[in-house]
């Protein structure tokens, strides 16, 4: 019950210190980013609270404050850092549909030549992209993280269907997390079966190689034999 008051007091002391003046603090904010909630609200006073526990932090005005711009700033960042990626994963793949596949092919291989990153993330953005113009990841719960939004990206259909059960289909889904679903379908499921089939394919070379040096010493034997017959 405490802490409740102690949020409502928080909240009052903020709006009454945005109505009046402005606190002496450094501005976090671009120009285009709306870093400070207009309206603090007890959810937001309460993961503070939880975040911090222990401190006097919650109970100072103006570092709740410094904290709901900073978290507001980054939050703007992240989105915007979606938009880009995906913006680029688009492009690349318009690019894919006009060139032909000689000439995208030369494009991939000089990825580091012509763009600030390599062939490898330029073929992550494009599946991201493919993914979200599909469906497949609505571009609202597209997460933050190009490298979280590719692991989702490939999942197989009733994969991506678990992970969105899992509420990790997020903008602020953590690394963390993904690599940890990850994981899990890994250790419940096995190799994937193009990995299970190459590993097959392998284990029947190696088999028929080794049969085929066996039959050649015997080939081998054979001759020799039939020289001596002969002779």
């Amino acid at each position: 019950m405490s802490s409740r008051r102690g949020s409502r007091a928080i909240l009052a002391a903020l709006r009454e210190s945005q109505a009046t003046e402005s606190l002496d603090l450094p501005d976090l904010r671009s120009s285009r980013a709306l870093a400070l909630v207009a309206e603090p609200d007890e959810a937001s006073l309460s993961l503070i609270n939880d975040v911090f526990v222990g401190t006097s932090l919650p109970s100072d005005p103006e570092k709740v404050e410094l904290v709901l711009r900073l978290r507001g700033e980054i939050r703007h960042h992240w989105g915007t850092a979606r938009d880009a990626f995906l913006s680029i994963g688009r492009a690349l793949r318009f690019a894919e549909e006009r060139l032909t596949a000689q000439e995208f092919l030369r494009l991939r291989k000089s990825a580091e030549r012509l763009f600030p990153f390599s062939d490898s993330v330029a073929t992550q953005l494009r599946k991201i992209a493919e993914a979200v113009d599909s469906g497949r990841i609505p571009e609202t719960s597209c997460p933050g993280s190009y490298f979280n939004a590719y692991q989702l990206a490939v999942l197989r259909a009733d994969h991506l269907e678990l992970a969105v059960k899992r509420n990790l289909v997020r903008p602020d889904v953590t690394r963390a997390e993904v690599l940890a679903f990850r994981a899990e379908l890994k250790a419940v499921v096995g190799p994937s079966p193009n990995k299970a089939a190459v590993q097959q394919i392998e284990a029947e070379r190696t088999r028929l190689i080794g049969r085929r040096r066996a039959l050649l010493l015997e080939l081998v034997g054979i001759r020799r034999r039939l020289r001596e017959l002969a002779g």
